[in-house]
């Protein structure tokens, strides 16, 4: 799985909608109306972000603990 993902100016603030203010997908289409953002494409972009903060802490611990173990 890959730790990379492009974001684009507008994912990224819905990154920081979703992490920081807890905005779900319908929050979202309410709040800008006008994007014509479509429940599903928003649910899978929501979801990569998840996926890919998630795999960013798993990797953060795995590297911690290999750390701990090498260095004794």
């Amino acid at each position: 799985m890959s730790l990379t993902m492009v974001f684009t100016e507008e994912d990224h603030v819905i990154k920081f909608l979703h992490q920081n203010k807890g905005y779900s997908a319908r929050r979202l289409i309410k709040k800008f109306p006008l994007k014509n953002w479509k429940i599903g494409g928003l649910n899978k972009l929501l979801k990569k972000i998840n996926d890919v903060d998630s795999d960013i802490k798993h990797f953060m611990f795995t590297s911690q603990v290999m750390k701990s173990i090498i260095i004794g």
